[in-house]
Order: structure tokens, then sequence, then C-alpha cells
């Protein structure tokens, strides 16, 4: 099976180093040539500098945001180009997005799914990702014979846009976690008390699981499994939507806010680490 996979940054490099080791057989295009030659250097797959005269099985698009999946795969015609059965969005955009992307490839006889992803990159290179998928029901399992290569569990979520809206959706949960665990530190430090304190009530509650999986990931500085800017972009994202919609959007309008007055100094870190953002005293027990 012929896999193209469209981005090679975070998580497209992370399901290409998943399917490259069941043998798949991946080319590989990103709009910085460069990093697609990268990344098949490391994992044995081809990379390719230009979309004319591709042809695949499946495509498989993990681009940042909607301004990029619109360039590579409406501007660049990547419809004409590529010869492809499927198209499989992991992208995090907007619902109206890809409902336009759906409406073209659809026009040129293209199958063209949503199959939004939850987990990080680690999840990813061990092919344990959670995939949301939407498209044309009488077609999913010929989709999910690719997205369960790289899952451990796959919800069809209907027609699109469910999935890339029930993505938004969780995302609204799991990435506010951060921001709040930042706040919440705050008002430790304006009235002096300890961090371990928080830490013993988390650890005797509910909330362990909240700070086993995100404490580590806020106090020791590793390679970024999500970027704090990717966080802020589908923060404002998710505020634009329910908006445009007629809903307040109090919340992921604050915490768009949160992460976004971060962008020039932690830009790049790993979102979790946001939490330490606005706080005077950046050392905190491990």
């Amino acid at each position: 099976m012929r896999v193209l996979i469209v981005g090679t940054g975070l998580m497209g490099s992370s399901i290409a180093t998943c399917l490259a080791r069941k043998g798949f057989k991946l080319l590989a295009y990103n709009r910085t040539v460069s990093k697609a030659v990268e990344l098949c250097k490391e994992i044995g797959c081809e990379a390719v500098e230009t979309l004319d005269g591709v042809s695949a099985d499946y495509t498989l698009v993990s681009l940042f945001d909607d301004m990029a999946n619109i360039e590579v795969l409406a501007s660049k015609r990547l419809y004409e180009k590529v010869k492809t059965r499927f198209v499989v969005n992991t992208s995090t955009i907007s619902p109206q997005t890809s409902l336009m992307l759906s409406s073209i490839f659809r026009q040129h006889g293209v199958d063209y799914f949503e199959g939004t992803i939850f987990g990080s990159v680690d999840e990813a290179r061990d092919c344990r990702l959670l995939s949301m998928v939407a498209g044309e029901s009488s077609k999913l399992g010929e989709v999910e014979s690719l997205v369960s290569q790289y899952s451990s569990k796959t919800v069809y979520a209907g027609d699109i846009p469910a999935a890339t809206a029930l993505k938004l959706a969780v995302n609204n949960i799991a990435l506010a976690i951060p921001a709040l665990i930042g706040e919440s530190l705050e008002i430790l430090e304006a009235y002096n008390v300890a961090v371990d304190k928080l830490l013993e009530v988390a650890n005797a509650s509910w909330l362990k699981s909240v700070f086993e999986r995100y404490w580590p990931r806020i106090v020791e500085e590793k390679k970024a499994r999500f970027t704090v800017a990717g966080v802020a972009k589908d923060f404002r994202l998710i505020s634009g939507e329910l908006k445009s919609r007629g809903y307040p959007g109090v919340v992921s309008s604050g915490v768009a806010s949160f992460y976004s007055g971060l962008l020039s100094e932690m830009g790049s870190k790993d979102y979790p680490q946001a939490a330490l953002g606005y706080l005077k005293k950046k050392k905190l027990p491990t």
C-alpha cells in the first residue's frame, strides 16, 4: 500500500514513523522540502519535491492550520496533481474549511475523509492515536484499513464536518488544563502557599490522573509534543467557531488569550509548560 504523507511536522512525521515500521511504502511531501528529505533519511521513505504526477493509494494530510490546508490542497490543486483513491485529513481546521475541501475533492472524483486525531507525538510513533473519522459511511472500511494502522481506537463521527467538530470539542477540554493549572499556581504564588500542598491534594483526589499526565511535562523541559503556538491556534479557532454559531465562547476566548499572550516567549515550547508562563518563581517541585 502506497501512502503519501502531506506535511512532515511533529504529527505527520510521527505517524509516518509508525507506518514505516509496519512496512508501508511511504512518500513524503512538505512545503519545506528539506524537512521531508530529513524524515525520509531517518525512516526510509521517498521525499517528493512536487506533487505533480505522484501516485498513492492514500494521501494522509497533516498541516498546521486552515491557510496551510487551503494552500496545499486547494491552491496547489492536489486533487488534480496526485492520483489517489482517498484523502484522509488529520489536520485541526475549521468545519467550514473542511466542508469546502470535501466539496472540491468530491467534484474531482476523490473521496475526502476527515481523520482528526487525539494524542501526542509519542502515541503517534507508537501507533496508539485515537482517530475520529467522518465521511461517506459506505467507504469507511477502506479508510479504516489505513487509519487503524496508527490508531488504537477509531470513532466514526458521521458526515463531514462531524469529526472536525468533535476534535475541537475534545481539544477545548483537554488543552485547557495546563492553562487552568497555570492560574492555580499563580493563586498559590500570590498567597505564598507551597506548591507541594496542591500536589498533595491532587494526589489524594480524582485530580491525581490529571497531574500524573501533565505535571512532568510542566516541570521538565523536553522536546515539544505539541507547541504553545499550536494550542493558541486551536483555541482561536474554537472561540471563533462558537461565536460564528451564536454562542458566547467565553471560556475558550479566555484560554485563547492565555496561550496567545505567551507566544513570543514560549511559542515553540511544549504546551503544558505554558502553566509556568506568568509565574514570578519558576522553580517547581518535581
